[in-house]
This record gives C-alpha cells, sequence and structure tokens, in this order.
C-alpha cells in the first residue's frame, strides 16, 4: 500500500520545525538569561500562538488527506459528496468502470491548468478527484498505477 502526501506537508513540517525552535530557545533564554526575559517571553509568547493558531491545523490538515493505493483499493481522503462529513472514501479498483480526465485551461495570471479526474464506477455514480496538489511526481504515479488496471478516456473539449 503506497500513501501519498499533499506538497504542502513540508513546508508546513518546516514551520513547524522553527516554531518548536523558537520556543525552545525563548525558554532558554527565560531560564538561563534573565536579563533578556521580556525577550524570551515575547518569543515564546508569539511562536506558541502561532503554532497553535496557523502550523498545528495546518500540520492536521495535510497529515490527514494522503490517498492510500493498493491492489484492490483506492483511499480517497474526504467523500465527494456534501454532505460535511469528513472521513475517507474507499473505491475498490474493480468496482471503477472509467476515469475520463480532462483538463481545465487557467488564465495562468490567477489560475493554472489543472487535470481533473471523473471517476465513473459500475454502480452508475461518479465523483471528480483533482491530484495537483499531491505534486507532479505524485500524480504521474497515481496515474499510472490506475491506467494499469482501469480504461482512461482522455475528454478533448470540442
Amino acid at each position: 500500500m503506497k500513501k501519498y502526501y499533499q506538497v504542502l506537508l513540508y513546508p508546513v513540517v518546516i514551520l513547524a520545525i522553527c516554531c518548536a525552535l523558537a520556543i525552545l530557545l525563548g525558554v532558554l533564554l527565560l531560564a538561563f538569561a534573565p536579563s533578556l526575559s521580556k525577550a524570551g517571553g515575547l518569543l515564546v509568547g508569539i511562536c506558541s500562538a502561532i503554532g497553535i493558531a496557523i502550523v498545528l491545523p495546518c500540520l492536521i490538515g495535510v497529515l490527514c488527506s494522503y490517498i492510500k493505493i493498493d491492489d484492490e483499493k483506492i483511499i480517497f481522503p474526504t467523500q465527494p459528496t456534501s454532505n460535511r462529513r469528513i472521513m475517507e472514501y474507499i473505491v475498490k479498483i474493480d468496482d471503477i468502470d472509467s476515469i475520463i480526465t480532462y483538463v481545465s485551461v487557467g488564465d495562468g495570471f490567477f489560475t493554472r491548468s489543472t487535470r481533473f479526474y471523473v471517476f465513473k464506477l459500475k454502480s452508475g455514480d461518479s465523483f471528480k478527484q483533482v491530484f495537483y496538489n499531491y505534486g507532479k511526481k505524485n500524480e504521474t504515479q497515481i496515474v499510472n498505477t490506475l491506467k494499469k488496471k482501469v480504461k482512461f478516456i482522455q475528454h478533448i473539449p470540442v
């Protein structure tokens, strides 16, 4: 089973490490440099607030939004329906009839061109998925893994 994490994981982890080191530095300043206690307290307070309010939720969100693929199934991080529930969506690869892929062309200024994948299931249901936030390399690996087992249809807009 292979897990694919979003590309945003690496900057968020680096930011979390920087916040933790700054908090540690602030604690060391408070403990060993009484003349710099205001700077140490300020460093601990600001970095703790940033870490708890911004970095921790981002880190939890990125760590919980991975895609798992094995020989039998693919597990998406959330359900494609709008029921506002956060839970994994498991699709057996044998249940996928085909995957239609198309490109939504962006303007190049505000939006980029994005490749969408519409999963058509044998039950008649379908859902749309994008893999761009997992990085080009991971998107290629995910698509190549699925191409081995599922029929892909390239949608060419008219």
